[in-house]
């Protein structure tokens, strides 16, 4: 990391400053057109270990966004972190963006600040994992359309060769409208074979939660996790084992124990494409694009292509149930 003396960051590529973040010198102009003194900082919308989201709204054109707030950016995490949502600005993945990836709009630096403001796309349903709590159980048609643009969004990460790498109900966002996205890549790497330990130890792979090689079947996992919390309406394993939740007690549940399984309300493919998601070996589940295919939904795992056809608007609806029951709430990945 470097500092100009007109007060930029330079860091991995991409010189940051108070007007937005440029790719590289030979790239002129902002990835935005707007600058941080354009942004209007409302409501928290989330908070983290060392970072805060809140609702912005751009002054000049009335647009909502979400904003994430870094703190100091000599902490080496805080850093990573940041390396991770800018990949998604590097052009190879701008050219061709995937509608089911929290966009990062732009990113600032005011150095009198020491702060990193990061500008995201505004979810304005919040997470996955408040719609389970508000709404519960998913229906079989609900569960196939989440699975569907969560899978699509894997897809294009491990054809560009990152891995999201913590997979969970918080860092899936939706939209009002039942748009599904992936969010927070605080932990994302690019490549293969990473052997760093991070992420949330109830959806890790028994693989991960043993210390092995990572690859991106443990991302496969994970979103079979998902897709069970969403068909039982809670964690499976609290459901299933109990209230332990120790370190060892994962390890138990992930390795040794048979994975739970959706009741009998659930079809036959569903179940055997969760069943595939959290197969033990990472070599037997498929990799994302073997179970949905983005050039063809119809030719995806049948728990996809029978659906392929239903719009989001089933997702919307069981979030509204969730809205009807506790009232509207926010809740975004940070």
């Amino acid at each position: 990391m470097e500092f100009t003396q007109q007060g930029s960051m330079v860091y991995k590529g991409f010189k940051i400053n108070q007007q937005g973040v440029q790719i590289s010198p030979e790239r002129d102009g902002q990835v935005s057109p707007f600058m941080l003194k354009d942004i209007k900082l409302l409501e928290v919308l989330g908070r983290g270990t060392s970072s805060v989201v809140k609702k912005g709204e751009n002054t000049l054109t009335g647009e909502k966004m979400a904003v994430k707030i870094l703190g100091t950016v000599y902490n080496p995490e805080l850093r990573k972190a940041l390396h991770s949502e800018l990949k998604l600005l590097m052009p190879k993945l701008q050219e061709t963006p995937s509608p089911y990836i929290v966009r990062v709009i732009d990113v600032f630096y005011p150095k009198e600040e020491d702060m990193i403001y990061i500008v995201l796309e505004l979810c304005d349903a919040g997470s996955l994992n408040t719609a389970i709590k508000n709404s519960g159980k998913a229906s079989e048609k609900v569960v196939s359309v989440v699975m569907r643009q969560i899978f699509l969004a894997l897809a294009f990460l491990f054809d560009h060769g990152i891995q999201h790498r913590d997979i969970k109900p918080s860092n899936v966002l939706l939209t009002s409208h039942g748009a599904v996205k992936l969010s927070d890549f605080g932990s994302s790497k690019e490549d293969v074979n990473a052997e760093t330990f991070c992420g949330t130890t109830r959806y890790m792979s028994p693989e991960r939660l043993n210390g092995h090689e990572y690859t991106p079947k443990a991302d496969v996992w994970s979103a079979g996790m998902v897709m069970l919390e969403m068909g039982f309406g809670d964690h499976p394993y609290h459901v299933c084992f109990g209230t332990d939740g120790s370190f060892v007690a994962m390890i138990e549940y992930a390795t040794k124990y048979d994975t739970p399984q959706l009741d009998e309300s659930y079809s036959d493919h569903a179940r055997g494409f969760a069943g595939l998601c959290m197969a033990k070996k990472p070599e037997q589940r498929p990799t994302p694009g073997m179970l949905v295919r983005p050039e063809n939904l119809g030719a995806s795992h049948p728990f996809i292509a029978q659906h392929a056809q239903q719009g989001n608007q089933v997702v919307a609806e069981w979030i509204q149930q969730g809205v009807r029951k506790v009232g509207p709430l926010l809740s975004v990945a940070s």
